[in-house]
């Protein structure tokens, strides 16, 4: 999981976008220190890819409030930038906020990108939901069903992901090994179920096999 999320990383996002920017035409060249810009994105760097250098920046910086700051406006510029909300969502998932980083993420269900920029937009779900799944408080009294249902929607994603995406098989294979692990765990809970009800009724537990 890690080489992959390294592979939609802030740059590797950038670069791997639907939005590179355009050739530039034959222009004087900008004075020292100076940046030069375009609307359009042709001769200079337009307003969006400007707000999504400075997030990038804001990252390498480690200043995840500015970051959250310049992506955020370099999706008012174009609603419709795949990059711009995946690296939101991203930024956002760095620092806990797993709603705020759904959030962008569904919202970017009708952004414009390549199949690579989909697909880390799927896998980035199902990330967001195993971290909600590892944040569902339980106890005692949780009953099994809802320890289990805690895994669905990541299971859901990355079930999502290999169907969408078989061409891209780095993606593919790493969804259905998260799949297969949450299903382990969902099984799991259901094993540890008869330990907990031995446990609520006070009566004594075996020790695992091959322990003393």
């Amino acid at each position: 999981m890690r080489q992959l999320l390294a592979g939609i990383s802030f740059v590797g996002a950038f670069l791997g976008s639907s939005l590179a920017l355009a050739q530039p035409a034959p222009a004087p060249a900008p004075a020292a220190g100076e940046v030069r810009r375009d609307p359009a994105g042709v001769t200079g760097i337009s307003p969006l890819h400007e707000a999504i250098a400075q997030g990038i920046k804001a990252v390498q910086d480690k200043n995840s409030d500015v970051a959250i700051q310049a992506f955020g406006e370099a999706v008012k510029i174009d609603g419709t930038s795949m990059t711009a909300r995946l690296m939101l969502a991203q930024t956002r998932m760095m620092r806990g906020e797993l709603t705020g980083a759904r959030e962008a993420l569904e919202a970017a269900a009708s952004s414009q990108g390549n199949d690579v920029a989909k697909a880390n937009r799927l896998l980035l779900l199902g990330d967001v939901a195993e971290r909600e799944g590892r944040g569902v408080k339980v106890d005692e009294k949780t009953t099994v069903d809802d320890r289990v249902k805690r895994w669905d929607k990541s299971g859901e994603a990355w079930t999502a992901l290999s169907a969408a995406f078989p061409m891209l098989d780095a993606h593919r294979k790493t969804a259905e090994e998260r799949k297969k692990q949450v299903a382990a765990r969902q099984q799991r809970e259901k094993d540890l179920e008869g330990v907990r009800a031995r446990i609520r009724k006070g009566e004594d537990v075996p020790p695992p096999p091959g322990t003393k």
